[in-house]
């Protein structure tokens, strides 16, 4: 019964973080940051100040949440793609659902971009992404390789060029409103593979002669 009731507030907990997530992005959108006040925020949300602040600092901690959100769901949608699928080829699908989740109204999202990137205070915490991006997706990766401390650093690598293609497809992709974002993103994930991701082992594959490059690593 204590769990049941400790689970419950959980999820309640959660679903009010998310609430104040998107309530307070779309107000930043509408009213931009400066003009948006806690009090706004919390009047909107249908919550108190002092509740406001028991789930984030400042206001602008809320684009961190927002960014841990999907650091989640990037995970999740790795986790969801075929174990016997190249890491690479998972990562790719995970970014693109993601994208497709988050940057589904277009307009909106390209909005959001360029007020994260005016706004000095929000723009510092958009490299929170890429650290629960990659906290997030390291783990989930290993899960899937075989000898994961021996392939460490491989996975790493990968992981990273995986956050590098994303970031530079969602840049191009804003300043090309006529674009399809998942025509960039193919074209930079493919440009970006490294060499390294054809190294990684899986759990499920047989095992193969080190390469060159794996064998400069153990």
């Amino acid at each position: 019964m204590a769990n049941e009731q400790n689970g419950l507030r959980e999820r309640k907990k959660t679903a009010l973080q998310r609430l104040l997530t998107d309530t307070t992005i779309d107000l930043f959108l509408e009213h931009g940051f400066h003009g948006t006040t806690v009090d706004r925020i919390a009047e909107a949300a249908g919550i108190s100040r002092r509740t406001f602040f028991h789930y984030f600092p400042a206001k602008q901690d809320v684009v961190t949440a927002w960014y841990a959100q999907q650091g989640e769901y990037l995970a999740a949608a790795f986790n969801r793609r075929p174990q016997s699928e190249s890491p690479w080829d998972s990562l790719t699908a995970a970014f693109l659902e993601m994208h497709k989740h988050y940057g589904g109204d277009e307009e909106r999202t390209r909005k959001l971009r360029r007020l994260i990137h005016l706004e000095p205070a929000l723009l510092a915490k958009k490299y929170d992404f890429y650290i629960w991006a990659a906290e997030r997706l390291v783990p989930a990766v290993k899960a899937r390789v075989r000898s994961p401390t021996k392939q460490n650093l491989l996975v790493h690598v990968v992981v990273q060029a995986a956050i590098a293609a994303y970031n530079a497809a969602y840049g191009e992709w804003t300043l090309r409103p006529s674009s399809r974002f998942e025509t960039i993103a193919l074209s930079s994930f493919r440009l970006g593979r490294p060499v390294s991701a054809e190294d990684l082992i899986l759990i499920n594959e047989k095992v193969r002669p080190q390469s060159s490059l794996q064998t400069q690593i153990g």
